[in-house]
């Protein structure tokens, strides 16, 4: 990756290593703002970041530092925030809500990263970043739309 897309070995190793980090802010801050607003705002936005990221890491030649500090929002709050909301809102079921939840999200990350390896393997990187970008993008229209139907 840091070849196809020109990044220096430095900076990508630097970037890559911000994650632990990343997450760890993100939950903490995101966590404390959805007690604060209503937990689907963040959720959202959590959700919005994803493709966001995927783009930035498409189109720079670089890594940018806020690209992977989106990582946080993807990965750490996006987590938080959603357990948080799950089990208010499934309050008699939590804990076969936040169980289905794990397994489901354990098994898109499993379909999702074959699905990207396949993808990388007859093109490149930029491709995979930009259909990466495309189906997580696919989140927030699912979201709104379900959230809707809920109410």
């Amino acid at each position: 990756m840091t070849q196809e897309l020109r990044a220096p070995s430095f900076v990508s190793s630097l970037l890559f290593q911000s994650h632990p980090s990343n997450r760890i802010l993100a939950m903490t801050y995101l966590g404390a703002i959805s007690d604060e607003i209503d937990c689907r705002k963040v959720i959202l936005v959590c959700l919005a970041a994803y493709p966001i990221r995927f783009l930035l890491t498409s189109f720079f030649s670089s890594p940018v530092i806020i690209m992977r500090l989106l990582h946080g929002l993807t990965f750490g709050g996006l987590y938080i925030v959603s357990t948080a909301y799950l089990s208010e809102v499934m309050k008699e079921e939590e804990g076969f809500a936040l169980s289905l939840y794990t397994i489901f999200m354990n098994m898109g990350n499993l379909v999702g990263n074959y699905l990207l390896a396949s993808i990388l393997s007859f093109s490149n990187f930029r491709i995979m970043y930009l259909a990466a970008a495309f189906i997580s993008g696919l989140s927030i229209p699912i979201f709104l739309i379900l959230e809707r139907t809920s109410q």
